[in-house]
């Protein structure tokens, strides 16, 4: 199974979600602590921190080590729980999405918010920047998703719509479609530039808690309180794999970088590692001591973060080689003398064609 290499990144609250940077040296957390922090992948500490300004959110030189939020503070800060946070591709920006019903983006080396708060009418619940870094994702509790000029903080298209509450929200691998979660048990994929859908409702029997394109952009994995995730094709919105299931609530599911696992976390205190074509699990579960409410891959895929219901994030080294699932696969059909078929592994009677 997994193991445990930094300590656990604490907040004073629920940490809420996580996120790797890409290169894969920070984690940045959002928690009902109302701040945002910045942490070192590898020692679990804290991004050393720089003076902070007054009435500026303390952002530390490597990143954001604390965005607080108090009644006291002006308006661009956040007055409510910091629910979700996401770097840019270049790692210089934070989005954050707030139950003060704004995200906000942070520059991470002067401080200073970078645009107007993006506006919803009731709580924003998540928070992504497009590929390119030029447009922000964000879903809320209105019912909506939304795309934004993450420069100026303008709407670029109409609210994606759905009859309940949206859980989240993220673009696809080319930026030019997104993915909405909702609470009506349905994912839906949408033109980002138009608003209009793409494909028929990816439907669960609860739910739906998130939803994400895998690296190549041809599918869509989705979390729900169904106790299920599962991997659906993005155009044709076909299932494409036997559901992933735990003993309660899913809360949240991913692709690795190749695509060929997926991660999910859930309320029954593991997270857990899946082959994405088959749905079988490839380690044992994560187990933690309470609700699990995120995880994530690390950008090379050979870590795992999550965060919990206990105040704590957690990163974990999975012991899983490199190379893809179908690299490994083909030498080990090269290499071994014995084939396996429905279960029953045989001598093997002739010598496997190589791949063309």
């Amino acid at each position: 199974m997994g193991g445990l290499f930094p300590p656990p990144l604490a907040h004073q609250d629920n940490v809420l979600r996580a996120a790797f940077s890409l290169d894969g040296t920070r984690v940045v957390t959002a928690s009902a602590d109302r701040t945002a922090r910045v942490w070192n992948a590898a020692t679990g500490m804290l991004c050393s921190p720089t003076s902070p300004h007054r009435h500026s959110p303390e952002i530390s030189a490597c990143g954001a080590d604390r965005i607080r939020a108090t009644p006291r503070l002006p308006t661009h800060e956040h007055y409510n729980f910091v629910n979700r946070t996401a770097f840019s591709s270049d790692g210089t920006r934070i989005a954050i999405a707030s139950y003060d019903n704004t995200a906000r983006i942070w520059d991470v080396a002067t401080r200073q918010p970078l645009s107007p708060p993006l506006a919803h009418r009731d709580n924003v619940v998540s928070a992504a920047f497009s590929p390119d870094g030029n447009r922000v994702i964000t879903a809320s509790y209105d019912q909506t998703a939304r795309v934004w000029d993450a420069a100026t903080g303008k709407p670029l298209s109409p609210p994606l719509v759905h009859r309940d509450i949206v859980r989240s929200a993220a673009f696809s691998p080319d930026g030019t479609r997104v993915v909405t979660a909702s609470f009506d048990q349905t994912a839906r994929i949408w033109d980002a530039a138009t608003g209009k859908p793409l494909s028929p409702p990816l439907v669960h029997q609860g739910n739906v808690m998130s939803a994400a394109f895998s690296p190549e952009g041809t599918r869509v994995i989705t979390a729900s309180t169904d106790k299920t995730a599962r991997v659906w094709d993005a155009a044709s919105g076909e299932s494409l794999s036997p559901p992933f299931a735990h003993q309660e609530a899913v809360y949240s599911a991913a692709f690795n970088p190749d695509g060929t696992c997926a991660v999910t976390a859930s309320f029954d205190h593991t997270a857990r590692v899946w082959d994405a074509a088959t749905g079988r699990p490839l380690i044992s579960p994560l187990q933690h001591q309470v609700l699990v409410l995120n995880a994530a891959f690390s950008p090379d895929g050979t870590c795992v973060v999550t965060t919990t219901a206990d105040q704590t994030t957690h990163v974990w080294d999975l012991p899983l080689a490199s190379g893809t699932l179908a690299e490994w696969r083909t030498i080990a059909n090269l290499a071994s003398p014995y084939v396996l078929a429905d279960g029953v592994l045989s001598p093997r009677t002739a010598k496997p064609r190589r791949p063309h």
